[in-house]
């Protein structure tokens, strides 16, 4: 993942977060916050440090869509060429075993491992983009036969439920998303194959974000162990809010609205301070998104939460995403 979709994930969010929850700030309306303190930053230099906890969600339920029977049935039966069969092992599904042969292909230097019944019926599947598998999904639960071939019969109904897991790269460490995704072939003409199919993703993640500054030159910044660049109002746009603001204007050339905005005092990853929130939506040629920044006094950006319209598996879903910022070696606490 290349320093520009970090970043995305703690602001621009390229990933995403439902609604108005704030995951990582804890209303609290008592008077007894640290009034004497508050945050402030400066500009990025090299070898700053700046540390995220980052939390995802997608819990969407699709309308159904015009779908036929091969693409219902061609991620349960895809084929295996350039593959080849190995050992043997068991697999799952309902709760009950099955015999299966384990087939591994290393196209384009990606290592992809399949988990095939005798009826070329696929019930796990890995992607290795290094050591370890960084994608892998299985048949979990289903009222198809798995012994049966892919001209089994599918009427309205035939549903198959997937878990899954991907391991995502974020500065150094990694963000897991897990859980399961549903097909369900709502309704099938016999004749001809062609009906509806409902696609549910529910998926869940979090994880930390730790970048340091490897150098800076000519407005751009590099990441240590990050591939790509980021222009500096991008990369201090994940601390201070009114950077970011400068981002999406000069850098993105984005068109911007103001929401609601209100304060209230709240737990930070810096005591209890008084913390604006501030609604954003910003459109980037047809992609709008919302944002909900949270920051203190001094513009420094406490986390923020985002919402946008993405695709996963051609089928359109909001996903949530929320960022704490936790450490920033560019951002300092002063009396006032």
């Amino acid at each position: 993942m290349d320093s520009k979709a970090i970043i995305a994930i703690a602001v621009v969010a390229i990933l995403v977060v439902a609604g108005a929850c704030v995951f990582f700030l804890a209303n609290n309306n008592s008077d007894d916050k640290d009034k004497d303190k508050v945050e402030v930053y400066r500009e990025i230099q090299e070898g700053d440090k700046i540390g995220m906890g980052v939390s995802a969600m997608i819990d969407f339920a699709g309308e159904p869509k015009e779908g036929n029977l091969g693409e219902f049935m061609d991620r349960l039966y895809p084929s295996l060429e350039g593959f080849e069969a190995g050992e043997k092992a068991k697999v799952t599904i309902n709760s009950k075993d099955y015999d299966c042969t384990i087939y591994t292909s290393n196209d384009l230097g990606i290592k992809t491992v399949m988990y095939v019944l005798d009826s070329e019926f696929v019930a796990k599947s890995l992607a290795y983009f290094g050591d370890e598998p960084t994608t892998q999904s299985a048949v979990t639960n289903t009222n198809l036969d798995p012994t049966k071939g892919a001209d089994q019969e599918v009427v309205a109904g035939s549903y198959y439920v997937m878990t899954t897991t991907t391991e995502i790269e974020a500065g150094g460490d990694d963000m897991k998303m897990t859980g399961t995704i549903r097909y369900e072939m709502v309704s099938i003409d016999a004749d001809t194959g062609i009906g509806e199919i409902k696609t549910s993703v529910n998926m869940t993640g979090s994880g930390n974000v730790n970048l340091e500054v490897e150098s800076i030159a000519d407005g751009k910044v590099k990441f240590k162990d990050a591939e790509g660049i980021a222009t500096v109002n991008e990369a201090m746009g994940s601390y201070a809010y009114d950077r970011f603001i400068v981002f999406l204007e000069d850098d993105m050339d984005a068109e911007i609205a103001y929401g609601e905005k209100s304060s209230k005092t709240m737990d930070t990853e810096y005591g209890k301070r008084e913390v604006t929130s501030q609604e954003v939506r910003y459109t980037i040629e047809d992609t709008t998104t919302t944002v909900t920044c949270l920051f203190g006094a001094k513009n420094v950006l406490y986390g923020a939460v985002s919402e946008q319209e993405t695709e996963i598996l051609d089928v359109a879903v909001i996903m949530i995403v929320s960022y704490t910022l936790k450490d920033c070696t560019a951002v300092t606490t002063e009396e006032i």
